[in-house]
């Protein structure tokens, strides 16, 4: 890709970042209203347009762009979700759902690279044995919950489940990007630190609307986090 093109997309991406963060932590801050849904909706549309810009001008080297193109389409649907656009009867759980595409589409991007650059099965045997791995602690954590008080609300049960499902997954990818990382190094950080960021959002999330607590801004921190995250990954393969 151009250069130019290149810097362009790197200066747009940090433009509107900064107007919409900015914009809604005076909304946050001034109003107690929360986040507006249009800036956030706009910003996670552009990095869709993002993605697929830079998928449509990959070389034959970079295939697996399809899969971080495809992740983003996810993760749009999954903020309309989120932020109540599209109404859904239990929103968290859809969120979690159409999140758990985008971290498998990440997932398997980052899985392709290490494939095509370095062709190490024993690499990808030793990503299988660690996946087995978090399954079955999974797995575990899941059958205890099964065992919980009837009483206990079905939604949030079902949240907590759903829960544990979702986290292996994005430890998943976690793994896979610092396995990318430690076996291709450069820019590859940018993905590993994406992933710990991710986690990070979404274990806000966990923390206030599956454990309930109360977390000072958590709202702005949730979107901060998950917009980082998501540049990061932009980012990585930008240079």
């Amino acid at each position: 890709m151009n250069l130019l093109v290149l810097n362009l997309i790197i200066i747009f991406q940090a433009g509107i970042f900064l107007i919409t963060a900015i914009a809604q932590w005076k909304d946050y801050r001034n109003k107690g209203l929360g986040f507006g849904k249009i800036p956030r909706i706009l910003l996670s549309l552009s990095m869709v347009i993002t993605a697929g810009i830079l998928f449509l001008n990959q070389t034959s080297f970079q295939r697996s762009n399809i899969m971080i193109f495809i992740g983003m389409l996810f993760s749009f649907f999954g903020d309309l979700v989120m932020a109540a656009i599209i109404k859904t009867k239990n929103r968290l759980a859809y969120g979690m759902f159409l999140f758990s595409f985008t971290h498998i589409s990440y997932t398997i991007a980052y899985l392709a690279v290490i494939w095509n650059n370095t062709n190490s099965s024993y690499l990808i045997g030793f990503y299988i044995a660690i996946l087995v791995l978090i399954l079955l602690i999974c797995r575990m954590i899941y059958s205890s919950l099964q065992k919980q008080n009837e009483q206990e609300n079905s939604k949030e049960l079902k949240n907590k489940k759903y829960s544990i499902i979702y986290g292996g997954i994005i430890f998943n990818m976690f793994l896979s990007s610092f396995l990318l990382y430690i076996t291709l190094g450069g820019r590859w950080w940018m993905t590993t630190l994406s992933a710990i960021i991710f986690m990070i959002s979404d274990g806000i999330i966990a923390l206030k609307d599956i454990a309930h607590k109360n977390i000072k801004h958590s709202e702005f921190l949730i979107w901060l986090t998950y917009v980082i995250a998501q540049m990061g990954i932009i980012c990585s393969i930008l240079i």
